[in-house]
C-alpha cells in the first residue's frame, strides 16, 4: 500500500493487514481509521522511532538485503523489542542469517521461483 486511498481499496477488498514498503505518515494514519495493522518498510533508526511514535509496533527490514543482518543487530541495541520482519533479497541462503541477527520472521518472493531453494527455505521452517 503507497497511498491513503489504497488503504480503503484494501479494506474493501476485506485485507487484515496492509504492508508498505516504506513508512507513509498518510498510510499509518488511514490505516488507523480503519483499524487495519499496517507493517511499513523501515531503513533507518529515525524511521523506526517514526513508526513507534504512531504506535506501529511489527516493522519491515526493508530492503533487508541491501540492509544486511548486521544492520539489524545495531537496531537492536536502542531497539531490542521492536518485531522485525526482514524482506527484500531473503532467501534460502541468507534467511537464518537475518532470524540469528534478531528478525523475529522473514519474508521471502522471488525464492519461491527457484526450485532448489524451496526444499532448503522448508528445511529452515522445520527447524
Amino acid at each position: 500500500v503507497l497511498t491513503a486511498p489504497q488503504v480503503g481499496e484494501v479494506v474493501t477488498a476485506g485485507a487484515a493487514f496492509a504492508v508498505s514498503p516504506g513508512l507513509v505518515p498518510e498510510v499509518a494514519g488511514a490505516c488507523g481509521e480503519h483499524g487495519l495493522p499496517l507493517l511499513p518498510g523501515v531503513a533507518t533508526a529515525g524511521e523506526i522511532a517514526q513508526a513507534l511514535a504512531r504506535g506501529l509496533s511489527w516493522l519491515k527490514v526493508f530492503p533487508a538485503a541491501q540492509l544486511t543482518p548486521d544492520w539489524v543487530r545495531a537496531q537492536r541495541g536502542p531497539f531490542p523489542a521492536v518485531p522485525l520482519v526482514a524482506t527484500g533479497g531473503v532467501d534460502a541462503y541468507n534467511a537464518q542469517d537475518f532470524l540469528a541477527a534478531g528478525c523475529r520472521a522473514v519474508g521471502v518472493g522471488a525464492a519461491l521461483e527457484d526450485p532448489q531453494q524451496l526444499e532448503l527455505l522448508a528445511e529452515l521452517m522445520r527447524g
